[in-house]
């Protein structure tokens, strides 16, 4: 299953917020609509990991919140993503400059030899 974009944004924030729960991600992503959702099919695909702790109050074992982290196949995702992403960014901006400086120096050479 491919992953969407808003699903790489939760990831980046887990890589850099280690150990979050639901409602400080919910906080920091606004506007990515159904998070429980999305964080439930990463966890799914092995992407994130859930972390369950347990505090000892009034002498009986409750469980806390679930804190999220990025797995190791997450990262590497991840990793992928982002060199991907600067790779796409290098080819459509910064090929196509070098090419035109090329072809004008390429054309001012002719044009200096014709005349």
């Amino acid at each position: 299953m491919e992953i969407k974009k808003i699903d790489y944004k939760i990831l980046n924030y887990l890589e850099h917020n280690p150990n979050s729960n639901l409602e400080q991600i919910e906080k920091s992503l606004k506007n990515v609509k159904s998070i429980k959702d999305r964080i439930k099919s990463l966890h799914e695909l092995n992407l994130i990991v859930a972390n369950f702790g347990e505090t000892s109050m009034f002498g009986r074992k409750l469980t806390t919140n679930d804190n999220f982290a990025i797995s190791n196949p997450g990262k590497i995702k991840l990793q992928d993503y982002k060199t991907e992403k600067k790779w796409n960014a290098i080819k459509t901006f910064i090929i196509p400059v070098i090419v035109a400086i090329i072809t004008s120096i390429i054309t001012s050479l002719i044009a200096n030899l014709i005349n």
